[in-house]
């Protein structure tokens, strides 16, 4: 016989609200016959000058294609890096570049426990804010913003999450 817990609370406690703002957002989407070449491209890994990557996430597609997404701070040097050469050359039907704002929190076993994501969609909506991505992970969510919006978001979260530190980087 399995045991099964509820755990809920009517503010979620977090362990803090990190936002990260003016990031840029590259997305594509590979179609499932091109897997393997933009695998081999990814996993490669020689590529010098990374940016500092924020996020990478994928999510699949109605017609079994994948969408990636790589969300990075801008570079303060001027010209390609090894890693606009690698994107550059993964095979994709569609792609767009825009300016992002990231926020991310932690709390508690939020992978044990129901409505998490609902609270951070709840929150957003009440606000009108649709967000680009919601990333939900074992303890982590991963809020991807309009460049603009993360102050208005962190704000609207107030209401169903409390977060003992606010911390924003530029």
């Amino acid at each position: 016989m399995e045991t099964i817990a509820i755990y809920w609370e009517p503010i979620i406690k977090t362990y803090g609200l990190f936002c990260q703002k003016s990031l840029a957002c590259y997305s594509k989407i590979i179609p499932a016959g091109a897997f393997a070449d933009a695998g081999r491209l990814l996993a490669d890994g020689r590529f010098e000058d990374q940016p500092d990557i924020a996020l990478v996430a994928v999510s699949s597609l109605a017609d079994g294609g994948l969408r990636l997404s790589a969300v990075v701070r801008p570079q303060d040097h001027p010209g390609p890096t090894g890693f606009d050469h690698m994107w550059g050359n993964l095979p994709a039907i569609d792609e767009d570049v825009e300016s992002v704002d990231l926020l991310c929190f932690q709390g508690p076993h939020f992978g044990d426990r129901f409505g998490i994501a609902h609270a951070v969609q709840n929150d957003l909506r009440r606000e009108g804010i649709r967000p680009r991505l919601l990333v939900c992970s074992a303890s982590s969510v991963y809020l991807l913003l309009a460049a603009g919006m993360a102050d208005r978001a962190s704000s609207s979260l107030s209401r169903s999450f409390q977060h003992p530190s606010d911390t924003c980087l530029p």
